[in-house]
Formats: structure tokens, sequence, C-alpha cells
């Protein structure tokens, strides 16, 4: 967190918590999203530019491929992936991405649209919850510590002062949006459900009071993700437990597809 600076980071092979499998640690969020990748061009052409990225993992036996590719006349962003297992064992993991948003596109002009989903709190809520209690519920709608109805498509502004982890599940098709409405701005992303079957919903409004932001946080993370946490305080193996950490056999490979959208509409 010291060297957290927004952005897009990909987390892998753990997420949120640190916790020790299989005698490594993983620290907060995996290895990878603080790993240095290498890259090669693939295509560069006028009307398909594609770069191959790719990292190994220090404290697990993992390599991770990502083709990137953006295609003229196209607002679309694809992502195709692989992982390898190279050890001689099978292993637990997580695999999510975390794409932060922070202003000016992010404000109180901003609404978050989501399939027909059920909503799982974090189990551990902050003392600056917006939410009163960690029970599942039907998106859009939660109840705050005043036992107000929440509509959580709204986005809240910096003095709201609140800090949520929200985890969706149980959707049957795999895509976000989120939308300025007075910049006219849009973005979101598309994946198979399979691929992803679980999405983080991070908002820190104003409400990290302490380290490391101090209440100067103004962000917010939609991020697609094969397993969810309950407390986050042990990342992979709240996984495990759960019943939502993905597997690997020795020497296998697994593949997962993403796209990013983004919408200009003319604002009068």
């Amino acid at each position: 967190m010291d060297h957290y600076h927004g952005g897009w980071q990909e987390l892998f092979p753990s997420g949120s918590g640190p916790g020790f499998y299989q005698g490594a640690y993983l620290g907060y969020h995996g290895e990878v999203a603080s790993c240095a990748w290498d890259y090669r061009i693939l295509v560069d052409e006028p009307e398909v530019i594609e770069v191959l990225l790719t990292v190994k993992t220090l404290r697990t036996p993992f390599l991770l491929e990502k083709k990137i590719r953006l295609e003229s006349g196209k607002s679309i962003i694809y992502l195709q992936e692989k992982i390898t297992n190279y050890g001689k064992k099978g292993m637990h993991f997580m695999w999510g991405h975390h794409p932060s948003f922070g202003a000016p596109f992010l404000s109180e002009e901003c609404t978050l649209a989501l399939p027909p989903c059920k909503i799982i709190p974090l189990q551990k809520p902050g003392d600056n919850s917006r939410l009163s209690k960690a029970e599942e519920f039907d998106w859009p709608l939660g109840i705050d510590r005043e036992g107000n109805q929440v509509d959580l498509r709204q986005i809240r502004g910096s003095e709201a002062a609140c800090s949520d982890m929200l985890f969706a599940t149980s959707y049957k098709e795999g895509w976000y949006a989120l939308t300025n409405h007075r910049m006219g701005l849009g973005v979101g992303m598309v994946w198979p459900v399979e691929d992803f079957p679980h999405l983080w919903i991070w908002q820190d409004f104003g409400g990290t009071a302490d380290y490391p932001w101090y209440g100067n946080a103004y962000t917010m993370a939609v991020e697609p993700f094969t397993s969810r946490v309950d407390r986050g305080d042990d990342g992979l193996n709240e996984a495990i437990r759960n019943g939502t950490a993905a597997w690997i056999g020795a020497g296998e490979e697994t593949a997962k597809e993403l796209k990013v959208v983004s919408t200009k509409q003319h604002v009068k």
C-alpha cells in the first residue's frame, strides 16, 4: 500500500489480505500487483495494435501471459490471458482485475449499472462503512446505519466520508457500466460469467481516516474476480474456506478473457 498510486492492477494468485499458503507468505493483493512485467509487441499496424505482457511470480510457480489488443475504429480494449502452473503440484488461486476510478471522472454525477445480482458486504465492516450490517441483499438497494434505504447505483461525493467493500455474485451476465452523466462519458467491462463469477466493489469516498490516505482518498474500484473473501483478513485462505477459490493442476493452463468498453455521448 506504500506504493499504491491508483490505476489498474492485476491481483493474482491471491487478493485482499495477506496470508500463508503452502509455506509461502502472500502479501496484500498477492504477487503480481507489485511485479514488473516483460512485454513484446506482436502487431503494430494502422488497423491493429497488440502487445504481449508476461510475468512470473516469485513465491508461487505461475507464469501469467496477457495479450492486449486495440482495433481501429472500435472503442474496445480486448484482453486475453493465460496462467500456467509450472510446479509439480496443484495450486489454489484467486485472480482478478483492480481498475480504480477517481476524480474528475468519478463524482456525484456518476451512476453504476450492474446486471441483476446479489450483494454480499464484507463481514468485517469498517468504522466508516455506510451499510448497516453484513447481510446479503439484492442489487441495488441496501440499508445504511441509520436504517435508511440506499440506492448503490448513485455514486457519493468525497464529503460522504464512507468506505465500503461489497461483492456482487449470482449474476447471469458478466458486465458493469460506470457513467458520468455530466461528461457524457462511460466505461465498462464485459466478461464470461464462468471466467469471473464475482465482482468486487470497493468504494472509498473519504472514509479511510488513518493509514494510508488519512481521509484524502476518493476512489472506486469495480473488479471482476474468480473468487471472494469473507472478512478480508486472510486472502486466499478465506476463498478456499468459502469454496470460491479456483484450482489449477500441476503443469496445467487456464485462460480468461475480458473486454473494456468506453462510450462518449453528446452533452447539450
